[in-house]
């Protein structure tokens, strides 16, 4: 696994993959709120400044938006690349 080299990329990624994942899933800051994960005004601080987003809040996130394994990994800084590139 490939690490990412910045952490401003990640940030960026976090902040892209949270995006996808709401829209993949039909959710919005208001549907966050009642499911008591965090008010709506606290998701879009945190969303735009990803760094503020704590581990409890991706956990809590994960619970509605069901991330993939790769958008984990990318929000972790980690990168799953082919078995080949792997190996090598």
């Amino acid at each position: 696994m490939a690490v990412v080299n910045s952490i401003a990329e990640r940030i960026e990624g976090t902040r892209i993959i949270i995006k996808t994942a709401l829209i993949r899933n039909n959710k919005m800051a208001k549907d966050i709120e009642e499911r008591k994960i965090m008010h709506s005004n606290t998701f879009y601080a945190k969303q735009a400044k990803t760094d503020r987003l704590k581990l409890s809040d991706l956990w809590r996130l994960d619970d509605m938006l069901h991330f993939t394994d790769e958008e984990i990994l990318k929000m972790f800084g980690r990168e799953r690349r082919g078995w080949l590139n792997w190996c090598t």
